[in-house]
């Protein structure tokens, strides 16, 4: 062109004034200036200075070396620049080097190094992006709207007037004014000010070093406003340093404060909140839900409305309220408004200080009160409801089950349906409050101050009762207060006093003479024993009850009745009926048979022995007294050794003997051999067939005789035929006597008087007294011989013995005071009556004493024994329990029990020493040596002195508490009411507690309970209930087999696991239990864990840390791990966008690169061809164009099918062809 000049070697000018004064320079349009080696000047004005420069463009400049300048009056000053558009880079320096500059008057009035402006501005109106820069390395996408000043006349873009380094704008007007380094602008109106800042979205501000918002803003005063605040939403605040708000016009305004949701605040140092309009104003507080409120320092709300509005309160749940210190509601609506208290469930109340409710509904509204359960209600100080619709109302109250009231202090009630309370309504209110009430079982109702009901459908008192008791099924004590109904069925009627009875005609007065309550161990028809009894005190005052033991002391007669009162002491009896003898019982072997005495045997059939070594040994047979014998059937045998040995025979005498057939001898020494002979008198002999002695000394020795009086002997009859009388012989009668009866003996005759007359006749054989001798025959009156006063009288043979019977019921009487030799009876005043021995082998002695059961004994006045192997012992006394062997325990107290068991031996009819009314003690009671023995007062004071004395060293206990009890075999209790029920178990601490189910279970702690076998529970109030469990520490619960509660409050939620799938881990996994060392939002960390080796070792964050940086290194940039153990890699900007994802970069370069690639080209250079690409195969060659081909070193092709193959050549335009070295076509 004109004056164009192209001076450097290889250099092109091309229009009117061009000038190529570079090496290699291109210089193309009106005075364009292609001064650079390498430059290219292109456009009218265009000038290249630098080397290696590009100008295209208008008045485009590219002064710095390598620099690019496209555009009307673009500027490139600084080396390595790149202005692109009109405008671009205007008025910038040359310490502008690597700077872009893309839009119009982009970058303009730029001093600092490697900025990036893209974005235009209006010439003369509005400054282009990344303007006024004099920092380092700051990138400005966007433009302006005039709503900021540049300076007088002109309006700021984005990026413009930055003073900082390394400070990112993207948007209209976004970082204007920057005088910090690494900051983004990101978003119209954007500013970030601060050191690290980022403000992302329109309107955003971060004005804190290290702050970012990210997020539309329009309201005046928000935005992140402190150092290493976030706020992420729409007109978001964080304005106090470390506070974090995301979500729509949220406000963390404290330090380390987070606030997440729309409206979301968190004002409290360290506060958090988690959704819609929550609220955590407290220090330390947790807001988590729609409207939740946490306003306590270190309050926790979590839950739609939750709030926890005190120090260290807690609320989790919908609707759920923590309202004073330290108080925890877990649930929808569940209400906590005592201080530590607690609620647990749908719209549980714990109202008062360390209440606890749990469950749906529950209620618990007093101090220290505790309820668990559907419904539950616990009011009144330290009150206990546990189980659906138990209420627990006054102090210290107790209700567990299911559902069951306890109303009064202290009153308790456990089990399904049981009622404690003063009117036995199924309520428990202030109104019907009864103090101390205890119902345990099922369906036991405790009305009434006091009363106790255990058992199933019990009841202790009724309304205006108090202090009842009832145990056992059905039991029934509701006669008068203090009633006590004891075992199954009982019943109590209205108490009777008795103030004395009458024993022998003699009064006595009792003591205990007007009861106010009645003991009842059964009912009309279903009466008990009453075993185990303690030895009673014995003196005129005492009320004590007797035993078996001390009755035996009191009545040693009662020791030859049988082995169920060998204890009673030698003499000590019963009036008219004493026994004193160390000798062996007495032996009753027959059937309905008697034995009474030492050693006394009674084997056959009815038979009767009394006295010692007496025997009775054939069928009813009667031996009464010592060594008496009666061996034969029927016979009798009454006195000291005396002999019945012949059949219905009697002996009655000591030593007398009666050996024949229906033979009588009565008397000491007395003998009668002979059959029916009877020998009556000390020492009398009837020895033949129905001979007679009687008297001492008498003896009838021929069939038939009669010997009558002391000493008289027969001799053998002698007939007299006739007799001669003055010459006349008299024939008589009975002239061939049988027998003789003798009044007398040689030398020692008597006579016989109070003769009546006899027949006087030749026949007759009548005797003839005195006064008929002397009328008939005058002649014997003149011979002076008179048979007057024979001698002798036969009186007095004593006292009749009646009544020696004894069976069935038929009433036999005797005279007063009438009896055999050491038994007898004083009905003086009395109507007369028997005793009745009804039962086979039954015995009764006694006025009106009754024997009905069989082999029962009946002893005393209307004594009644009616069970099999029954005994009454003693007036009025009834022995009436049915024989029911069993096994079981009685209550002894809260929580403590005595085992007994009545089915390991025979267990025979009761033995009774009074009625259900009337009791005795037993006194002299000798110490017992074996198991089934009585004890004495002194053995129980000795044991219970023990008990409450001694300690063993190193183990003490201070309680007022029951006591403990290990009912497993080889358990261990240890401690207040604490219970080990499973074999081989282990409980220490106050009711600690190892289930039935539990053997080998070891519980540990205040109220630790294990429930299966082998748990380890260890801590207050710690459980195991699955097998094999472990729960260590106060609280903790392990509920699943082989698992581990570790920690305070820790609980196991999963257990074994089979078939689950394991993070990272292919195929299914399976686990034998689970380890927990916390609980659902109250989790702990694990410290102090050495780096794991193997596959299922546990590692430490040292370990983590280092697969985290191998993770992070390849991402590179600034990747973060975060708190939560996520990943937040770096921001990639490809060809002005952001990407945070490698994938999302990579798809991003990939689009690009295949854009190009098909023909997309570059901002600015295109091309629009689908022929072959072009060849650069020259060292440093350049081929522009479709099909073009620089095949030359340095050589330049441009243009379609340009070819330049020479060195250094330069083909311009289709078709162009340069094949010489430094060529230009």
């Amino acid at each position: 062109g004109s004056t164009s000049q192209a001076t450097g070697g290889n250099a092109t000018a091309m229009g009117a004034g061009s000038n190529a004064s570079g090496g290699n320079s291109i210089a193309l349009g009106v005075v364009s200036q292609a001064t650079g080696g390498n430059s290219l000047a292109a456009g009218n004005g265009a000038n290249a200075s630098g080397v290696s420069g590009v100008a295209v463009g208008n008045a485009a400049r590219a002064t710095g070396n390598s620099s690019t300048a496209l555009g009307v009056q673009a500027l490139a000053i600084g080396d390595s620049t790149v202005a692109v558009g009109q405008g671009a880079g205007a008025g910038s320096t040359t310490g502008n080097a690597s700077s872009v500059a893309v839009g119009v008057a982009a970058g303009t009035l730029v001093s600092g190094g490697q900025n990036t402006a893209v974005g235009g501005g209006v010439p003369s109106v509005l400054r282009g992006a990344g303007s006024g820069v004099t920092g380092q390395r700051n990138v400005a996408l966007g433009t302006g709207d005039g709503a900021v000043a540049y300076d007088a006349t002109l309006s700021a873009s984005a990026g413009n007037l930055v003073t900082g380094n390394d400070n990112i704008a993207i948007g209209t007007n976004a970082g204007i004014g920057v005088a910090v380094s690494n900051t983004a602008s990101i978003g119209h109106n954007a500013q970030a000010s601060q050191t690290n800042a980022a403000a992302i979205g329109t309107g955003s501000i971060a004005s804190g070093v290290n702050s970012i918002y990210l997020g539309a803003r329009s309201a005046a005063g928000t935005g992140a406003l402190a150092q290493s605040a976030i706020a992420i939403g729409v007109d978001v605040t964080a304005n106090v340093a470390d506070a974090t708000a995301i979500g729509r016009t949220s406000v963390a305004s404290a330090q380390f404060a987070v606030a997440i949701g729309v409206n979301s605040r968190a004002t409290g140092i360290s506060s958090s909140t988690l959704g819609p309009n929550a609220l955590a104003s407290g220090n330390f507080a947790l807001a988590f839900g729609n409207a939740a409120l946490s306003s306590g320092i270190g309050s926790v709300a979590i839950g739609s409305g939750a709030q926890g509005t005190d120090v260290g309160a807690v609320a989790l749940g919908n609707g759920s309220r923590a309202t004073l210190a330290r108080a925890t509601a877990l649930g929808v609506s569940a209400s906590a408004s005592g201080a530590s208290a607690l609620a647990m469930g749908d719209t549980a109340n714990a109202s008062a200080q360390n209440a606890i409710a749990a469950g749906t509904n529950a209620v618990a509204n007093s101090a220290d009160a505790v309820a668990i359960g559907t419904r539950a209600n616990a009011s009144g100080g330290k009150a206990v409801a546990i189980g659906a619709d138990n209420v627990a109302y006054g102090d210290g109250a107790v209700s567990i089950g299911d559902p069951s009231y306890a109303s009064g202090t202290g009153a308790f009630t456990g089990g399904a349906n049981n009622i404690a309370n003063s009117d036995g309504t199924a309520t428990a209110t202030a109104a019907n409050m009864a103090n101390g009430a205890v119902a345990i079982g099922n369906s036991n109702k405790a009305i009434g101050q006091g009363s106790v009901a255990l058992g199933n459908g019990s009841t202790a008192g009724a309304a205006g009762l108090a202090g009842n008791v009832a145990l056992g099924d059905g039991a029934t004590a509701a006669a008068s207060s203090g009633d006590v109904a004891l075992g199954s069925g009982s019943v109590t009627t209205t108490a009777v006093g008795t103030a004395s009875g009458v024993v022998n005609g003699t009064t006595y007065a009792f003591q205990g003479t007007n009861p106010t309550s009645t003991v009842s161990i059964g009912a009309p028809g279903a009466e008990r024993t009453i075993t185990n009894v303690a030895a009673g005190r014995i003196s005129s005052t005492s009320t004590d009850a007797i035993n078996g033991s001390q009755l035996a002391a009191t009545n040693q007669a009662v020791d030859a009745i049988g082995a169920v009162v060998n204890n009673l002491n030698v003499g000590g009896g019963i009036k008219y009926f004493h026994a004193n003898s160390t000798a062996a019982d007495s032996s009753a072997t027959g059937t309905d048979s008697v034995a009474i005495g030492p050693v006394a045997t009674a084997t056959g059939t009815n038979a009767i022995a009394a006295g010692v070594n007496s025997s009775a040994s054939d069928a009813n047979a009667s031996a009464i007294g010592s060594g008496a014998v009666a061996s034969a059937l029927d016979a009798t045998a009454l006195g000291y050794i005396s002999k019945a040995s012949g059949q219905y025979s009697t002996a009655i005498g000591a030593n007398a003997t009666a050996t024949a057939t229906s033979s009588t001898a009565i008397g000491q020494n007395s003998l009668a051999a002979g059959v029916q002979a009877t020998a009556v008198g000390v020492g009398a002999s009837a020895v033949a067939q129905n001979a007679l002695a009687l008297g001492a000394g008498s003896a009838a020795g021929n069939a038939g005789d009669v010997a009558l009086g002391s000493g008289s002997v027969t001799d053998v009859a002698v007939g007299t035929p006739s007799t001669v009388i003055n010459g006349t012989t008299y024939a008589f009668q009975g002239t061939n006597p049988t027998s003789t009866v003798s009044v007398g003996a040689v030398g020692a005759e008597r006579t016989i008087t109070n003769v009546a007359a006899g027949r006087i006749s030749s026949t007759s054989t009548d005797a003839i007294n005195g006064s008929q001798l002397a009328a008939t025959n005058q002649a014997v009156d003149a011979i002076g011989t008179t048979l007057s006063t024979i001698g002798g009288s036969v009186t007095n043979l004593g006292n009749t013995f009646n009544n020696i019977a004894g069976d069935t019921s038929t009433a036999y009487t005797d005279a007063n005071g009438i009896g055999i030799r050491y038994a007898r009876t004083n009905e003086a005043g009395l109507a007369q009556t028997d005793s009745f021995a009804q039962g086979v082998g039954s015995t009764a002695v006694g006025y009106n004493a009754t024997a009905t059961g069989i082999s029962a004994l009946s002893l005393g006045r209307d004594s009644k024994a009616s069970i099999d192997g029954s005994v009454a012992l003693g007036s009025g006394s009834i022995s009436d329990r049915a024989i029911a062997p069993a096994t079981g325990q009685i209550a002894a107290g809260p929580s403590n029990f005595i085992q007994y068991n009545t089915s390991d031996k025979t267990l025979l009819g009761a033995v009774s020493v009074g009625d259900v009314n009337s009791y005795r003690q037993i006194t002299n009671v000798a110490d017992g040596t074996q198991d089934q023995d009585a004890v004495t007062v002194r053995q129980l004071a000795g044991a219970i002195a023990a008990v409450s004395v001694t300690s063993t060293k190193y183990f003490h206990a201070n309680s007022a508490a029951g006591d403990s009890l290990a009912v497993g075999a080889e358990s261990v209790a240890v401690g207040p009411t604490t219970v080990v029920n499973g074999d081989n178990g282990i409980g220490i601490g106050n009711g600690a507690i190892v289930d039935l189910t539990a053997p080998g279970g070891t519980a540990i702690g205040q109220n630790a309970h294990v429930l299966l076998a082998d748990g380890l529970a260890l801590g207050t109030n710690s459980l195991a209930s699955g097998v094999q469990s472990v729960a260590l520490g106060a609280g903790a619960q392990s509920t699943f087999i082989n698992s581990v509660a570790l920690g305070a409050q820790s609980i196991t939620t999963v257990g074994a696991q089979a078939g689950y799938t394991a993070f990272a881990l292919a195929g299914p996994q399976t686990s034998v239990g689970e380890v927990s060392i916390g609980a659902a939002g109250a989790e702990r960390k694990l410290t102090n864990v050495a780096a794991g080796s193997a596959d299922t070792d546990g590692v430490n964050v040292s370990q983590l840390r280092g697969v985290t940086k191998n993770v992070t290194d390849l991402f590179g940039g600034v990747t973060t791990i975060n708190p939560d153990g996520s990943i937040t890699g770096p921001t990639y900007t490809i060809q002005g966008n952001n990407y945070s994802t490698v994938y999302d970069g990579l798809t991003a370069v990939d689009n690009a690169l295949t854009t190009i690639s098909n023909g997309g080209g570059i901002k600015y250079f295109h091309a629009n061809s689908t022929l072959a690409d072009s060849i650069a195969g020259g060292t440093n060659a350049v081929a522009i164009g479709p099909e073009s081909v620089a095949s030359g070193a340095e050589s330049v092709a441009a243009g379609h099918g340009s070819t330049a193959t020479g060195a250094g050549a330069v083909a311009l335009g289709q078709g162009a062809h340069a094949n010489n070295a430094n060529d230009v076509a």
